[in-house]
């Protein structure tokens, strides 16, 4: 509600602006983690290249890829506006107003994640170490969504970035 009020009576939100801020750095701060944590991390290229399949999210119940495409999804719900099946008020809507490349150049992106999840041979856990191409692809997919979201979709709205989790200190 906060959020659907922004500059029109928010307690919160003291302008539109401000809530579409709010939101836009929420979705890059989770393409950051799902770059970085549950995709970087466990293929080894945050750091010297070695496989680190035990650092992956739900790598004993074999879901890791489930969770990575849960995590997709939930950034393109919050783009698209959509919930459970309900739209609402998208930011692909303002963007599309704004800018309809920068639009059309974020949902190509989120296609082309999901695809290249989709295509990583799971288990996740014996991808990373034994058929990396197709995380490494995934990496690469997942990347151009957070740079989508970090500078066509910022800039059609004049979002202004902050840190996001992975910035350190």
């Amino acid at each position: 509600k906060e959020l659907t009020t922004a500059g029109r009576g928010s307690a919160t939100f003291t302008s539109e602006h401000q809530g579409i801020d709010i939101v836009v750095n929420a979705l890059v701060s989770a393409a950051e983690v799902l770059i970085t944590l549950h995709l970087a991390q466990p293929l080894g290229i945050d750091k010297d290249g070695t496989p680190r399949p035990d650092l992956l999210e739900s790598p004993r119940s074999d879901a890791s890829l489930d969770d990575l495409l849960a995590e997709l999804a939930g950034i393109e719900a919050g783009y698209l506006g959509t919930y459970r099946g309900q739209s609402g008020l998208s930011l692909s809507a303002a963007v599309a107003d704004r800018n309809p490349s920068a639009d059309t150049s974020m949902k190509n992106a989120l296609v082309k994640a999901k695809a290249a999840l989709s295509a990583i041979p799971g288990p996740l856990r014996t991808a990373v170490v034994e058929r990396r191409d197709p995380v490494l692809a995934a990496h690469a997919a997942c990347r151009e969504v957070k740079r989508a979201l970090a500078t066509e979709v910022a800039g059609a709205l004049g979002t202004s970035l902050g840190f996001t989790v992975t910035d350190g200190d």
